[in-house]
C-alpha cells in the first residue's frame, strides 16, 4: 500500500499512519521528521517499507543520524530531503535490499558507508554537491582524489581510477562479489578496514606508491592467494592479513623495518616466510599460522638470525619464534640462553622438546597450546619461568624439572618452587585424584586451570590462599577435601568453604543435581558457583546475607532457586546467563539489583521485585527474552541503561511515580506496552512508548546515541 502523510509537532508518523504500518510499502513524508518518526520505522516498518520519499519533508537538524534506518531490510529506495547536510556512519546499515542511494547537493558529510547493504550497486551525487563525486556508481570526494565507498553488492573486477590517492577505510568492506581490483600509482594510503571482509577477492597488486597500508585493511579476504608488498612501504600493520587463509606465500620488501602483532595472524595457508634484512621487529605477527613449516631470515639482518628455520636474535641466545606448523620433536640449540614470550605458542604439531642446560628463562605462553606435546624436562639452568609458560597444552600430563634447578622442583608431574611451598601449575592433561603434597602454601593464579580430567582435589593444612578461578574449567572435578588442620579452609560434602563454614568459596564444577547450602553459611563467595553448569537447584537458607559477584554466573541447567528474606545485597552478575532459569523471587530484603544480576537469564518468565528496591541497575534483566511481565514497584527511583534491553516477550511495563531517572536505552529492543503513573514528575506514556516530560515539551527516549 503506498500512502502520504503530513507531519506536524503534535502529529508524528506513528499516529498519522494509525496502526496501519504493516501494510504501508511505499511512503511519501511531508513535513518534519524526527528521531521518533526513525526510531519508529525502525521499530515497526523495517521489514514492510520498500520505498520512502523524504523530498518534500525536511529532518530534524538536518542530518540523517546513526541507525536512522538501521537494518530496515525491506527497504529498497530512498529519496532524501534536499536541506540534509549530515548523513551519518551507520545510518542506512544493514539494508540488505537497498539497491541504489542517491546523496543530495546540499550534503556536505557523509561518514555513511552502507555497511551490511549487500544489494548496493550505485551510488549517484548530485552533480551540484560541493565536497562528493560519483562515477560509475562509486563515491569519490569532489576531486576525485578520496575513494569513499565502493557499492557492497557490486560484482566482478574494478580499476580504481588513476586520480585517487586515497582508498578511505572501509571503503570496499564486505563487498563480497569483488573477484579483483586494480590499484593505480596515483594511490599512496590505504586506510584501515578498506577491503576487509573481500571475500571473492583473488589477488590484488599494491602498487609502489602506496606508503600505508592501515590496520586490517585485507583481514578476512579468505580468497585471498596472494598479494605483494611494495618497496614502498616501511611498516606491515597489524593485522592487515589476518584470517587471510588462502594466502600461501608472502614476499616482504627489505624496506619494512616492522612487522606488528597479528600482521599475518590465522593465516594458515602459509607454508614459508622469508624476513629480510630491513626488519626489526616481528613480535606477534605471525600468530595463529600453524601452515608455517620454516621460516628463513636474511643474513644481514642486524636483529634476528634463522638456524633450522626457527627464528632467533642476532646472537642466537634467544629463541624468538618456532614454526607453528613443523611437525614431531625438536632440540633448542645449545646457545639459547632464552626462550621468548609465545616463542612456540600454538605449534600444534610439537610433540617432544629437549631444552638445553643454557636455557635460563622461558617466557608467557612460551608453550602455550602445544596440545600434542605430552611431558617437559626443566633443565637446571631454569631459573625464570612464567606461571602461564604451559597455559592449554590440554595433553600435558608430565613436568619434570632438574634435581639441581635451584629454583623450582616437580613432583608427580606439577610444577613447584623450590622447596615446594607454592604449586605454579598442574599440567592441563592430569587425570584423576590429586593430593596437593602437605609443603604446598601458596596456590598460584589458575594453577589447576582447565584441567578437565580431574576429578578431586586434597588441600592440605599449610594451604592460606585459593581462588576459585584457580579451577575454571575443571568440568570433571566433584570433590573438594581439606585437612582437618587447616587453619584457612574447610570442605563438607566435597565442597570449599572458609574455616567457620560461614564463606562458601568453591563449590566443584563437576558436581550434578541440587544442592543444600549448609545453614552456617553467611556469604556466598564470589564466583563460587562459577559455570557448575550441572547445578539444577539450590537451597540458600536463612543465614545467608550476602551472594557474590559472579556467584552463580553461567549455571546453564539451574532451573529453580529460593533467595531468603535474609539476604541483603545480590552482586553484579550473581545469575548471569543462568538460561535454565525459570523464575526468581528476590525478597524484601534487597536494595538494589545490582549491574547484570539477570543478564542472559533467557528461560526467566517472571520476576517479582519487591517495594525494598531503589535502583535497578544496568543490564539488570537484559536479554531475559522470555520474561513477559514485570511490576516495578514505587520505592524505584531509577532504572539504568539496558536494563530490560532485548526482553522481546516482555508485554507490559508499569513505571511508577517515583521512577525520576531512567536512562536512554533501558528498554531498548523491548516491544512492552509501558505504562506511567499519571502523577510521575519526569515521564509519560504515548501509544504505550516512553516519553519525557520537558516542560510542554515530549522528547523521544528512544536515540540513536546508545549504539
Amino acid at each position: 500500500m503506498s500512502i502520504s502523510v503530513t507531519l506536524t509537532p503534535k502529529r508524528r508518523l506513528e499516529q498519522a499512519l494509525k496502526q496501519a504500518d504493516s501494510t504501508v510499502t511505499h511512503l511519501t513524508v511531508f513535513g518534519m521528521l524526527t528521531s521518533k518518526d526513525f526510531w519508529y520505522i525502525r521499530e515497526n516498518m523495517h521489514e514492510t517499507l520498500q520505498k520512502i520519499d523524504m523530498s518534500s519533508a525536511s529532518v530534524e537538524g538536518d542530518i540523517i543520524d546513526c541507525s536512522a534506518f538501521y537494518y530496515c531490510i525491506g527497504l529498497t529506495s530512498v529519496v532524501l530531503p534536499e536541506t540534509i547536510t549530515k548523513i551519518r556512519s551507520g545510518a542506512f546499515s544493514g539494508c540488505e535490499n537497498l539497491t541504489s542511494f542517491t546523496i543530495p547537493a546540499s550534503v556536505t558529510e557523509n561518514n555513511e558507508k552502507f555497511s551490511g547493504c549487500t544489494s548496493l550497486t550505485y551510488i549517484k551525487v548530485h552533480p551540484q554537491n560541493p565536497v562528493y563525486k560519483s562515477v560509475d556508481g562509486v563515491l569519490f570526494s569532489k576531486n576525485m582524489s578520496r575513494l569513499k565507498v565502493y557499492p557492497r553488492g557490486r560484482k566482478g573486477d574494478y580499476i580504481i581510477p588513476n586520480s585517487v590517492e586515497v582508498i578511505e577505510g572501509w571503503a570496499f568492506e564486505n563487498c563480497a562479489d569483488l573477484t579483483s581490483v586494480f590499484i593505480p600509482h596515483s594511490v599512496v594510503n590505504i586506510e584501515g578496514y578498506a577491503f576487509t571482509g573481500c571475500s571473492g577477492l583473488t589477488s590484488v597488486k599494491i602498487p609502489d606508491s602506496v606508503e600505508n597500508i592501515g590496520r586490517w585493511a585485507f583481514s578476512h579476504c579468505s580468497g585471498l592467494k596472494s598479494v605483494n608488498i611494495p618497496a614502498s612501504v616501511t611498516a606491515i600493520e597489524g593485522y592487515v592479513f589476518s584470517d587471510c587463509a588462502g594466502i600461501t606465500s608472502i614476499t616482504i620488501p627489505d624496506t619494512v623495518r616492522m612487522i606488528t602483532n597479528g600482521a599475518f595472524s590465522g593465516c594458515s595457508g602459509l607454508r614459508s616466510v622469508m624476513i629480510p634484512v630491513s626488519v626489526r621487529d616481528i613480535e606477534g605477527a605471525f600468530e595463529g599460522c600453524t601452515g608455517i613449516t620454516s621460516f628463513s631470515v636474511y643474513s644481514d639482518n642486524p636483529v634476528y638470525a634463522c638456524k633450522d628455520g626457527v627464528i632467533f636474535n642476532k646472537r642466537k641466545d634467544k629463541l624468538i619464534l618456532y614454526p607453528k606448523g613443523r611437525q614431531g620433536e625438536y632440540v633448542v640449540p645449545n646457545s639459547v640462553t632464552e626462550i621468548e614470550d609465545w616463542a612456540f605458542s600454538d605449534s600444534i604439531g610439537l610433540t617432544s622438546i629437549i631444552i638445553p642446560n643454557s636455557v635460563t628463562k622461558i617466557g608467557r605462553r612460551a608453550f602455550g597450546g602445544c596440545n600434542r606435546l605430552t611431558s617437559l624436562a626443566i633443565p637446571e639452568s631454569v631459573v625464570d619461568m612464567h606461571q602461564y609458560t604451559f597455559t592449554d597444552c590440554i595433553g600435558l600430563t608430565n613436568i619434570a624439572v632438574h634435581s639441581d634447578n635451584p629454583c623450582f622442583a616437580s613432583e608427580n608431574g606439577v610444577l613447584f618452587n623450590k622447596n615446594k611451598t607454592v604449586l605454579i601449575f598442574c599440567p592441563t592433561g592430569l587425570q584423576g585424584d590429586y593430593v596437593i603434597p602437605d609443603t604446598v602454601e601458596i596456590i598460584e593464579d589458575g594453577a589447576f586451570s582447565d584441567c578437565t580430567g580431574l576429578t578431586s582435589v586434597f588441600i592440605p593444612d599449610k594451604v592460606c590462599a585459593i581462588d576459585v578461578k584457580d579451577f575454571n574449567g575443571c568440568n570433571g572435578l566433584i570433590s573438594f577435601t581439606v585437612h582437618s588442620d587447616n587453619s584457612v579452609f574447610a570442605s563438607v560434602d566435597g565442597v570449599l568453604f572458609n574455616k567457620d563454614k560461614t564463606s562458601l568459596r568453591a563449590y566443584p564444577q563437576g558436581r550434578q543435581g541440587d544442592y543444600i547450602i549448609p545453614n552456617t553459611v553467611k556469604q556466598i563467595g564470589i564466583e563460587a558457583f562459577y559455570r557448575c553448569e550441572g547445578l539444577t537447584s539450590v537451597i540458600i537458607p536463612a543465614s545467608v546475607t550476602h551472594i557474590g559477584i559472579g556467584a552463580f554466573y553461567a549455571c546453564f541447567g539451574l532451573t529453580s532457586v529460593t533467595i531468603p528474606a535474609s539476604v541483603v545485597e545480590i552482586g553484579k552478575s550473581a545469575f548471569c546467563a543462568c538460561i535454565g532459569l525459570k523464575s526468581i523471587t528476590i525478597p524484601d530484603s534487597v536494595e538494589n539489583i545490582e549491574n547484570g544480576v539477570f543478564w542472559a537469564c533467557t528461560a526467566l518468565t517472571s520476576v517479582v521485585i519487591p517495594d525494598s528496591v531503589k535502583q535497578i541497575k544496568n543490564d539488570a534483566f537484559r536479554r531475559c527474552l522470555s520474561l513477559t511481565s514485570v511490576t516495578i514497584p514505587d520505592s524505584v527511583t531509577k532504572i539504568g541503561d539496558l536494563a530490560f534491553s532485548s526482553c522481546t516477550c516482555l508485554t507490559s511495563v508499569i513505571i511508577p511515580q517515583s521512577v525520576t531517572k531512567i536512562r536512554g536505552s533501558a528498554f531498548y529492543e523491548c516491544e512492552a506496552n509501558i505504562i506511567v503513573h499519571p502523577d510521575n514528575p519526569v515521564y509519560a506514556s504515548e501509544n504505550g512508548k516512553l516519553i519525557e516530560k520537558k516542560g510542554k515539551r515530549k522528547k523521544n527516549l528512544e536515540k540513536c546515541d546508545f549504539f
